[in-house]
C-alpha cells in the first residue's frame, strides 16, 4: 500500500455491496473508512457522514476524510457528475403544475 499523505490508502479487506470496506471489531461492525476517520481525527458526530474527497470508497487516508452531512454527500455526488439520470430525476426540484 501506498502510505503517502496524498494517495488513497485502499482498504484490502471484505469490502460491502456497496465497495466500501468492512469488517468487525469488538462485536460492532464497521466501515473501514469511518474507523480510520475515528482513530485519527476523534468521534463522528450524530447523524454526520465520513465523505471522501478522494471518490474512492475503500480509501482510508485520514486526508482523503471529512465530516458532512448528507445534503453535503448529494452535492458532492451531483457535482462529481456520479449520479444517474434517474436519481437526478428523482431529487431534482419539480415544477408545480
Amino acid at each position: 500500500m501506498d502510505k503517502r499523505p496524498s494517495s488513497c490508502w485502499e482498504w484490502r479487506g471484505k469490502v460491502s455491496h456497496n465497495g466500501y470496506g468492512q469488517f468487525e471489531h469488538k462485536g460492532r461492525s464497521w466501515r473501514a473508512h469511518r474507523y480510520a476517520y475515528t482513530l485519527a481525527k476523534g468521534d463522528i458526530p450524530p447523524g454526520m457522514m465520513v465523505l471522501h474527497s478522494c471518490d474512492n470508497r475503500r480509501c482510508c487516508n485520514p486526508d482523503h476524510l471529512r465530516i458532512g452531512t448528507a445534503k453535503d454527500n448529494w452535492r458532492d455526488a451531483f457535482e462529481r457528475n456520479r449520479l444517474t439520470p434517474a436519481q437526478i430525476n428523482k431529487f431534482s426540484p419539480r415544477k408545480a403544475s
